[in-house]
């Protein structure tokens, strides 16, 4: 009698932890209709491979699944996930048109393709929102519904709550931190969209976009030699990842313009220093004695260096004293060899005759390298400023 009980709960145990593992599985691909097992097989290995972020793998398994069911509805709107506007369209009609029978959520998912059908831009928030419902543990549910609150809707705290729950349902799915990783850089917290892809790639460090993704919160930071080195693992993971090595190849490119725009800028400050010292001979050796030189001061243009140094030794004759301080400042490379510094800044002086001044003004340098020095050719000042 205890023997056979024991039996009994041994077989008991074993069949429970079986349904469970084939719930759990469950949970990870939307119900379908279909009568064709090798399609339905087909989609959920498509499901994989965009889980994955192998979509074009996800799209040639999709295909073979309309082989053995072409009014096969789930692979309709799953091919329209397809970057080309054309196909997509494609497959929204097909999608939106079809007319066999089909189950509650495919239900759900046709009136999404119907509203994008008459506008591409529906963000589709409560057709997602009442799939997510309907399918309580369902991850893809769950995962399309934080899609659209992250980027539709800008919603991300939502979308966030959303993907709890879904690590809730399954804790080691990669692609849950990704999307996670992602709604935290739209929130701008970014420590914690650092943590999100670092358990990405802990989980998944086989795959190229986990390092893709790790490389864009580098962009974010604009930390880009890290993101440089991200971007070129995913293409050294998987070479069809070629838009990871465009990235690469722009990070670096942003590198070498913040490297630009750092050396400019410590000329700056010297300029600044020397400014704020009154030493104007030193001041005067970052502008540049050559013809194309112009300085332009509240709408009054000054073309020649000369006459630009007589201004600057005048004002130091009639000040007795000024300050200058940078409040903001924004460059931009236009090429390895222009670079242009725009500055917000306060300042005070005190004339030898006269009252003390104060106010805001705007400051935009543009400097070129001449002979492997930069200098500045063309300066607008404006001050006081009405703010």
């Amino acid at each position: 009698m205890k023997t056979s009980m024991t039996i009994k709960s041994i077989l008991l145990l074993t069949m429970g932890l079986f349904l469970s593992a084939a719930l759990m599985a469950q949970d990870l691909y939307l119900p379908v209709t279909t009568k064709s097992k090798e399609a339905k097989t087909l989609y959920k290995q498509a499901v994989d491979a965009y889980y994955d972020f192998h979509y074009p793998k996800g799209y040639e398994l999709l295909n073979k699944a309309l082989e053995k069911d072409p009014h096969f509805f789930m692979a309709y709107y799953l091919l329209t996930f397809k970057s080309d506007q054309a196909a997509r369209n494609k497959y929204i009609n097909l999608g939106a048109n079809h007319t066999s029978k089909l189950n509650k959520g495919e239900k759900i998912i046709q009136r999404v393709l119907k509203n994008l059908q008459a506008d591409p831009n529906a963000g589709n928030i409560e057709e997602f929102k009442e799939l997510s419902e309907t399918y309580k543990k369902n991850i893809f549910a769950h995962i399309m519904y934080a899609y659209v609150l992250s980027y539709n809707a800008q919603k991300a705290d939502e979308a966030i709550v959303v993907l709890d729950k879904c690590l809730d349902l399954k804790s080691d799915l990669p692609v849950i931190y990704n999307l996670k990783g992602y709604t935290y850089l739209e929130l701008e917290e970014f420590k914690k969209a650092e943590q999100a892809f670092d358990k990405y790639i802990a989980l998944a460090p086989h795959l190229a976009n986990p390092y893709d993704s790790k490389g864009d919160y580098y962009m974010a930071i604009k930390a880009y030699k890290y993101a440089a080195e991200n971007f070129e693992k995913a293409y050294e993971i998987d070479n069809s990842f070629d838009f990871s090595l465009e990235k690469a190849n722009r990070a670096k490119w942003l590198m070498g313009k913040e490297m630009l725009v750092m050396e400019v800028e410590t000329l700056l400050e010297d300029l600044l220093a020397a400014y704020n010292e009154r030493d104007i001979d030193r001041y005067l050796e970052h502008y540049a004695q050559s013809p194309d030189f112009t300085f332009v001061m509240n709408g009054d243009v000054v073309t020649s260096w000369q006459k630009f140094a007589e201004m600057a030794r005048e004002g130091h004759d009639k000040y007795s004293n000024w300050h200058v301080t940078i409040k903001k400042q924004y460059g931009e490379v236009i090429t390895n060899e222009i670079v242009i510094i725009t500055q917000l800044f306060e300042y005070s002086s005190t004339l030898k005759e006269g009252p003390p001044e104060m106010g805001t003004g705007c400051y935009t340098t543009v400097w070129q390298k001449k002979n492997n020095d930069w200098k500045i050719v063309h300066t607008i000042e404006a001050f006081p400023m009405k703010m």
